[in-house]
């Protein structure tokens, strides 16, 4: 049997395959199946020519662990410490501190007379009193302070704490896209306390004090071909474990998200794979462009980003302080942190340099003199008959077994199929094997 013969396999013949794959299970009604939720299922199986080895352009452009986002929280009770400061005539009072101010809520219009909205500034009663809380009320920038400037998000007090946000941008420049990391820390506080001209504090004792709520880990890696590393993703990841979700991302990425009921009603870790310069290419990135100029501009061009997004405290523990219990991470842990989240996250998904090797050493060939035992290549093709009429969803064919069949499969049932699988795509897709392995080699953090 040679490939010819199994593309031309009758319906007939593909059921058979699927019943020598899956002995014992009685394969009926398809319209049993319950619905299922949108995933991406852009899995490409097409034949490709035969490589041992691609040597792109490959290069992670980050030196240093680096992050995109980073959403910090000081308690206020560490304020004389970090010699922290605020100009309270800036910012008002209220009880919704963690929403940006509207385009109605201006100083004048809140300060108008009889208008119950003040500022920060503190009564006789209020200085009086030693309790950090009183100190520093719920506020946030009145509309007209809230400038909002590239790269920096927005700040407010709560509960006697004082929240930031900074984005990667804000250490954007000419051919540099702008990520944040120890080496740049310091200028990026800088700038965060100059662009929005609202608070003022040691940066040293900062790092030291400040907590981090939400952390996007970030490595951009700069390839020949972006599109070709993005669909590499898109057929290895048919093999991952049934613990994540897979949902387009843009209009040229992916987000890896765990499923389950989360915590709240953001994930708290979710992997995106995207092309960098679709996203600097959107119309409201003007004043970015203008920042990177030109060779910035042709640099996203080639830059494939790799987020790993966590947003709660769990997220971050995991990642960077398993031991820990309870709490976070101070922006010192983060900065100085030796842990490789992307990674273990790869790692969580199946790929890894060690998982991508096994691939390669269980290609199976189809060259004709070389050609496997007639039912190895039946069980393959099999599957993927079962994965075509299942749109490349295993989880809907796992769904698919357990209706048929009237028993739970199990996770490590479904392992097994993913090696064949796995085998197929060392076969058949050669270019993807060996870019998976080129960008994870290049990953330094």
């Amino acid at each position: 049997m040679n490939k010819k013969d199994l593309k031309k396999m009758t319906e007939v013949e593909a059921q058979a395959f699927e019943s020598m794959l899956f002995e014992g299970i009685d394969f009926g009604d398809k319209e049993k199946i319950s619905s299922f939720s949108l995933e991406s299922y852009d899995y490409d199986f097409e034949q490709e020519d035969f490589v041992d080895e691609i040597v792109p352009l490959t290069e992670q452009t980050n030196k240093s662990l680096s992050f995109d986002l980073i959403k910090l929280k000081l308690s206020l009770d560490k304020a004389e410490y970090v010699n922290f400061s605020v100009k309270r005539n800036k910012f008002f009072r209220t009880s919704t501190p963690q929403i940006p101010a509207k385009d109605a809520e201006t100083i004048v219009s809140l300060l108008k007379e009889n208008d119950p909205a003040k500022t920060m500034e503190l009564s006789e009663e209020e200085i009086k009193v030693s309790a950090f809380k009183n100190i520093y009320p719920d506020a946030k920038p009145f509309k007209d302070y809230d400038s909002r400037s590239l790269g920096v998000g927005h700040m407010y007090f709560k509960n006697g704490e004082f929240i930031c946000q900074i984005n990667g941008k804000i250490s954007a420049k000419k051919g540099y896209l702008g990520l944040i990391n120890k080496n740049n820390i310091n200028e990026v506080l800088s700038k965060l306390k100059s662009k929005s001209d609202l608070v003022n504090f040691d940066n040293d004792k900062f790092i030291e004090m400040a907590e981090v709520l939400n952390v996007h880990v970030t490595n951009d890696i700069k390839v020949s071909d972006v599109s070709s590393n993005i669909k590499a993703f898109s057929s290895y990841l048919s093999i991952r474990t049934d613990k994540f979700n897979v949902l387009k991302y843009g209009k040229n990425g992916y987000e890896i998200l765990p499923r389950g009921k989360q915590r709240d009603t953001v994930p708290s870790q979710k992997l995106c794979i995207y092309n960098k310069g679709n996203e600097v290419n959107y119309r409201n990135q003007y004043s970015y462009q203008k920042k990177i100029e030109t060779k910035g501009i042709k640099l996203s061009k080639h830059t494939l980003r790799i987020e790993l997004k966590l947003s709660n405290f769990a997220g971050i523990r995991k990642f960077f302080a398993p031991l820990k219990k309870n709490g976070t991470v101070t922006l010192k842990e983060l900065l100085n942190s030796d842990k490789t989240p992307i990674l273990q996250c790869l790692q969580e998904l199946g790929i890894s340099i060690e998982k991508l090797k096994e691939a390669k050493g269980k290609r199976i060939s189809m060259k004709n003199d070389q050609l496997p035992k007639v039912d190895e290549l039946i069980k393959i093709q099999g599957l993927i008959t079962l994965l075509q009429t299942n749109d490349y969803s295993l989880d809907r064919v796992k769904s698919y077994l357990e209706t048929e069949s009237g028993r739970k499969i199990r996770s490590d049932e479904m392992c097994k199929y993913r090696e064949k699988l796995q085998s197929f795509i060392a076969c058949n897709k050669p270019r993807t094997v060996a870019l998976l392995t080129e960008l994870l080699s290049s990953l330094r953090y």
